[in-house]
Formats: C-alpha cells, structure tokens, sequence
C-alpha cells in the first residue's frame, strides 16, 4: 500500500512538473519582458554627483539669464572704462527678470458635424470642435520671434580705479543712470580696494 501511495505521488509529480515546463516554454518571452521591465524601473535616472571633500558637486551650465547679464555687464565695463579717469572698471548687475521673448502662435479651429442613422429609424446628431494652438516658425522650423524685451535691471554697481575722486564718480554714475535707465539711488559707484 505504501509502495503503492509513493508511486502515484511520482506520477502526479512528473505530470505537474511537464505542465510546469510546458507553461514556461509558451510564456519565457512574457516572463522576460516582466523581468525587463522591472530592470527599468529600478534603472538610477539622476547623474551621479560626484564625491569630494564636504558637499557633492553638480555642474551647472549657463543659463540665458547668465549669458545676458555677462553680455550686459561686459559691454557696460568697456563704456565705463572709457570716461576720463575711471581706469580699471568692474560692473555687476542686479536683475529682475531674463527679459521677455514673445513669439507668434498659429491658432487653428476645426469643426465638424456627424449625423448617424440606425435601423430602426432613430437619428443621431453630433458637432465636434477642435481648438489647437502652436508656435508659428519661419523657413527652416525657427519660431517666429514677434517681441523681445531686455532683462530688467534692478541695481547696478561699479567698482572703478578712479572712483576715489567724487566727480568721477559722478559722472560713472550718471553713465550708468543713462545708459541702464534705472534711478540713480539703485546705483552705487565704489573705488578699488588698494588704489
């Protein structure tokens, strides 16, 4: 009875475990793109920060508003330098904003009606409407750039060899007030250190 009871656990083993194999063979591409799938989803996305002494360092790319401020700041340096007496300058801006670039937008409006009939006579009527937007662009897929307006400047302040002496000093600061057009009490003129 014994021999008996053990044969018959082998023979529903050995059916089970071809049923086993026969269900893997027709599912492994399934399993595998589950496994995939679940590789993807533990896949690290953030760059690795580098380890250094103290905090990890991200580099940083310029931003827009970093290449206008430098543009702004070195075109306003070489003007400055330029007055009589001021020798060396150095000038760093305040900014409020990046400035306002203002492109052209092509609207499009689609309508359209749809009338269904049924067997048994019953009628149905339906208006659709669509409503897109996207940038107009101009020959090979520019935007079409309608306004832009200079960043907003906030504050302003030089730093110049000859700011010791209070007429030049003036006179970079009524340069500044002229040329940034922001009042003069947002301006502030400073000699440099060791003149």
């Amino acid at each position: 009875m014994l021999a008996e009871w053990v044969k018959e656990k082998k023979e529903k083993l050995g059916t089970r475990a071809s049923g086993e194999k026969a269900w893997f063979k027709s599912n492994w591409l399934l399993i595998l793109v589950a496994l995939i799938g679940i590789l993807l989803l533990l896949w690290p996305t953030s760059p690795p920060v580098e380890s250094g002494s103290g905090e990890g360092r991200v580099q940083e790319e310029p931003t827009a508003n970093s290449f206008s401020r430098n543009s702004l700041e070195g075109e306003v340096e070489s003007i400055l330098s330029q007055v009589e007496g001021a020798g060396r300058v150095k000038v760093s801006l305040a900014l409020a904003s990046d400035g306002v670039r203002s492109y052209a937008i092509n609207e499009k409006e689609e309508s359209r009606e749809i009338q269904e009939g049924d067997k048994v006579g019953g009628f149905r009527k339906t208006n659709e409407t669509n409503h897109s937007q996207d940038v107009a662009v101009f020959g090979s897929q520019t935007p079409l750039l309608i306004e832009k307006k200079s960043p907003q400047v906030t504050g302003v302040l030089v730093v110049a060899d000859g700011a010791d002496n209070p007429v030049v000093r003036e006179q970079l600061t009524d340069a500044v007030v002229t040329l940034m057009n922001v009042p003069p009490h947002k301006v502030r003129v400073l000699p440099r250190q060791g003149t």
